[in-house]
């Protein structure tokens, strides 16, 4: 799933209602990021005072990916130079999509949740089987 983010509260949310659902204690999570349980707390009650860098952390540890919406053709290229650190890599990329580069623009800015569907899902997995007993 899909959720847009407009403020730093709607990302605090996001990241406590995956964090709930996955059933992982704030103190867990801070312990796993390697950060203070109050770190850990702050984003998801709306405190600006964490650093981009820690949040990004523990989005990574809860499974959420984030992506900015780039509408701008030249400003998108431009990232794809930058992120690969590589000059042709527009060239590459674009060749690979099959698409003129002015049309690789990412559909939104948005948090993908996918993996809060998939953990609130009911299970579809069945029992291991049990050994047959022998007869002796």
């Amino acid at each position: 799933m899909k959720h847009e983010i407009k403020s730093s509260s709607d990302l605090g949310h996001a990241i406590r209602a995956v964090r709930k659902a996955s059933g992982i204690r704030p103190d867990d999570l801070s312990g796993i990021v390697g950060v203070s349980k109050q770190t850990t707390s702050n984003p998801e009650y709306d405190k600006d005072t964490v650093s981009l860098g820690t949040v990004l952390r523990h989005l990574d540890e809860l499974g959420i990916r984030l992506y900015a919406d780039i509408s701008d053709p030249k400003a998108m290229q431009q990232l794809l130079k930058l992120s690969s650190g590589d000059p042709d890599a527009v060239e590459r990329i674009t060749a690979a999509l099959d698409k003129p580069p002015t049309q690789i623009q990412p559909s939104g800015f948005y948090l993908a949740m996918e993996d809060l569907a998939k953990m609130t899902a009911p299970a579809t997995t069945k029992p291991a089987p049990q050994p047959k007993p022998r007869n002796g």
